[in-house]
């Protein structure tokens, strides 16, 4: 098929909180979310936005900019929208979930310098992947099932402090390897549909895309947990109401994740164990 006759769509990633365990976490969740749109659709999507969002103020408007009122407006005007939002969480509270995390970032903190020259991998950014992967194949694979069309997925996060010796494996090869997943699960349902998943972009300078996330993300997350002034679960049921929109907690998948890989390297011999863990790295 003609690259040409591709949708392009614009999959825009934000995460809220800070990703570690214990007393000096922020919140009792890491919340990741994935806004997705048609690209034809984003000049009126923004204009719709541009002044409940602040699109055009000089400075971001942004969690506590947010009065709970102006929240539920912003609710109530992104189920109308032709938009989708993905929420990932992970629960900081979970002890079992805080050790597996521990454990294999201690692998890792052994494994890598060894086999692959680089420093140890951060909890931060460990956490950061187990939002990011999950939201990134839910908004994906949810927009093709409502808009079974071949289409070219242009994605953009949040500017995270990707670690140099892992920039070109987050933001290349996670892109490749949502294309092959998606692509292998849904050939089966639609062998017609082509997908392309362009290797990912951080939001860097300020624009309406980066605004529009950070509006989204900040509505979102005043309902993980009821802590504060600002704290509210109305606008996430709201968003929730439109069955396009979807939220899930993958604390036990990731756990189940990171053991697997765990396992298998505790099987393999030195050799061996830095291609497994390399390929980790990669597809996760």
């Amino acid at each position: 098929m003609n690259i040409k006759e591709h949708n392009k769509i614009i999959v825009l990633f934000d995460e809220h909180a800070t990703p570690t365990f214990g007393s000096s976490r922020q919140k009792d969740y890491f919340v990741g979310v994935g806004v997705t749109y048609n690209l034809m659709d984003e000049k009126q999507i923004f204009s719709a936005c541009e002044k409940l969002f602040g699109l055009g103020n000089q400075r971001p408007l942004k969690n506590q900019k947010i009065g709970n009122s102006r929240a539920v407006e912003i609710s109530k005007l992104l189920i109308k929208l032709p938009v989708q939002i993905i929420v990932s969480k992970l629960d900081l509270t979970d002890k079992n979930f805080e050790d597996r995390v521990n454990l294999y970032e201690e692998l890792g903190n052994y494994m890598r310098p060894i086999h692959r020259d680089v420093s140890g991998r951060r909890l931060a950014h460990i956490l950061h992947s187990r939002i990011l992967d999950p939201a990134l194949f839910e908004s994906i694979c949810r927009y093709l099932e409502s808009v079974p069309k071949s289409s070219i997925f242009e994605i953009y996060i949040d500017n995270w402090s990707v670690p140099e010796s892992d920039k070109e494996i987050v933001l290349e090869y996670t892109s490749e390897s949502l294309q092959e997943k998606i692509t292998e699960l849904h050939n089966s349902f639609f062998p017609n549909i082509s997908i392309i998943a362009k290797s990912l972009e951080l939001l860097v300078v300020d624009s309406s895309r980066k605004r529009f996330v950070d509006v989204v993300t900040s509505v979102v997350s005043r309902a993980i947990p009821l802590d504060s002034k600002i704290s509210s679960e109305e606008p996430l049921k709201i968003i929730l109401s439109n069955p396009r929109n979807f939220e899930k907690d993958y604390t036990r998948e990731a756990m189940e994740t990171l053991q697997v890989v765990m396992d298998d390297v505790s099987r393999d011999t030195d050799n061996m164990a830095s291609n497994y863990f390399s390929k980790f790295d990669k597809v996760n």
